[in-house]
């Protein structure tokens, strides 16, 4: 009985960190889309002569 007890307990376990990755990664996921849109477009002006 107990065998059984430990083992469901191991794979719950590896469950519940299975999901705690996944919750992760979407967050990680979804702050860096955040980020990148809320970037301003930088504008950059050249130095160099024009050849033409």
């Amino acid at each position: 009985m107990f065998c059984i007890f430990s083992f469901f307990q191991a794979s719950c376990q590896a469950f519940l960190l299975a999901i705690k990755r996944v919750v992760d990664t979407r967050i990680v996921s979804t702050t860096r889309r955040l980020f990148a849109r809320s970037e301003e477009p930088v504008s950059v002006s050249s130095t160099m002569a024009s050849a033409s």
